[in-house]
């Protein structure tokens, strides 16, 4: 069995969100206020499979290179925020996807890994954790590149 690797503390993630003008199919990664131009991140922005992926800016010269297409935009979100999300006897940590091979890429998981046999939680359990953790990230998170067209 692999051991298991997390980014360390003191990193930077980085996330594509994807334009709401183009993004039909998870919902609206964002608002804008209206008074004050800020982009605020939804819960939504971390749809997109049970284990949000994020880039490490470690690995990662210019967060430009997350967007994959230009109308997308990128937020930031330090390690240490993500660490610092604790639902009951379970904790949020970004796992490094593949240490080896791509060792820029993380996914956000729970330690210990709820869909776990031994922690026998209920689905629907595991639903309300995981949108709990997306309304979580979202209110840590950060805008450092807008979406265009916003």
């Amino acid at each position: 069995m692999n051991k298991k690797t997390y980014v360390g503390k003191d990193e930077r993630l980085y996330r594509r969100i994807l334009s709401n003008k183009y993004n039909q199919k998870t919902g609206d990664h964002y608002t804008k206020d209206k008074k004050y131009g800020k982009i605020e991140i939804k819960d939504q922005a971390f749809m997109g499979g049970n284990k949000p992926s994020v880039f490490r800016s470690d690995f990662i010269c210019n967060p430009e290179n997350v967007k994959k297409e230009d109308s997308n935009g990128v937020i930031m979100i330090e390690a240490v925020d993500i660490k610092s999300i604790t639902m009951e006897n379970y904790r949020a940590d970004a796992e490094i996807d593949d240490p080896d091979n791509n060792p820029a890429h993380a996914e956000i998981v729970f330690v210990p890994d709820i869909e776990s046999d031994e922690n026998n939680l209920s689905k629907s359990k595991i639903r309300r954790m995981r949108g709990n953790l997306r309304d979580a990230l979202a209110r840590k998170s950060i805008c450092i590149i807008d979406p265009n067209p916003l």
